[in-house]
């Protein structure tokens, strides 16, 4: 069995079966990635016995010269094409490509608005932990590629096991519908698409070699948008008033954005947000989304004021602040 391996187990990748001499497994790779035809048992058999009669054409010709072996090789490839490829009972005819990464739109924020991204990390978490995966991309026109060269470890590996990630942005593309390509090395590619629009990013793939779109779709986050939570002892609710008092002078809060994951938060089909923090709870958490009428510095002073450990607050605001 050949498997597509980029982890540190690496033992035969496909490039590697790319490069070898045995006609037999280049042809079955080919097949298998060119086409997804399933054949039954009966063309099994078939497959393997016109197999078996091709290596013996094979040796009885080698003293012959190459164009006719060409010849036979040509019609073995158009052979198993008509077929299809499949699993036969010889375990070395069996050529896999497992999955090992997962990619998904993400957004980044500045001052110039929200910036759209591809988050990809490892399907397993490592044994070495901080270990990222090595990625470079490239626009060029209409043409967004992304090609994963593999995983990097440090010197110093974690103790805990964790997932390789890496965050990739493309910095000022317009709107627009964008041809994508996610490539792993040189051997795999998987075409599809990138849209970019107003109110959100979404990747559709139109296959999936060695990797998977975990989520289709983030929101766009609006210029002035401001998230966060509130999370208190029991005994500082009329503080938490107080605070809501305040922050309603220079902000105006938001009940009718539109639901969905817009990365940093998430509105469920209440109208609810629910802030994608590590919160631990004190009594009563309050997640929060308003728009903010003022400046960052007002906010910033409003936060310093009312936290203390009692009163925890953290904001985000949409050109990429935190407070």
């Amino acid at each position: 069995m050949v498997k597509y391996y980029f982890s540190q187990e690496s033992k035969l990748t496909v490039k590697t079966l790319l490069s070898t001499k045995k006609i037999k497994n280049r042809i079955l790779f080919m097949c298998y990635v060119s086409t997804s035809i399933n054949f039954d048992f009966t063309k099994q058999k078939a497959a393997i016995l016109f197999f078996e009669r091709f290596k013996i054409i094979i040796k009885k010709h080698q003293s012959h010269n190459c164009m006719r072996k060409n010849v036979y090789i040509i019609s073995l490839i158009t052979f198993l094409a008509f077929l299809g490829c499949n699993k036969s009972n010889n375990q070395d005819k069996i050529i896999e490509i497992e999955k090992e990464f997962s990619f998904q739109p993400s957004q980044g924020l500045n001052e110039s608005g929200s910036i759209v991204g591809l988050v990809a990390q490892t399907l397993k978490k490592q044994d070495c932990g901080g270990a990222t995966i090595d990625i470079t991309s490239r626009i060029d026109g209409n043409n967004i590629s992304v090609k994963v060269n593999g995983l990097v470890y440090p010197s110093v590996c974690g103790t805990q096991p964790q997932f390789a990630t890496n965050n990739i942005q493309f910095l000022n593309i317009p709107k627009g519908t964008y041809n994508l390509k996610i490539s792993l090395k040189d051997a795999i590619v998987n075409d599809g698409y990138l849209t970019v629009t107003d109110n959100k990013f979404s990747v559709s793939m139109n296959k999936l070699y060695g990797i998977e779109v975990s989520q289709n779709e983030i929101m766009r986050i609006q210029k002035g948008l401001i998230w966060g939570y509130v999370n208190y002892e029991q005994n500082q609710q009329s503080k938490y008033i107080k605070f809501e008092e305040r922050l309603k002078k220079f902000a105006s809060i938001q009940t009718d954005i539109p639901k969905g994951d817009y990365g940093y938060f998430v509105i469920n089909d209440q109208a609810n947000i629910n802030v994608k923090a590590t919160i631990e709870p004190k009594g009563s958490t309050k997640h929060l989304l308003y728009y903010l009428n003022s400046t960052n510095t007002e906010l910033k002073n409003l936060v310093d004021e009312f936290r203390d450990p009692a009163f925890e607050i953290k904001f985000f605001t949409s050109d990429g602040k935190v407070f």
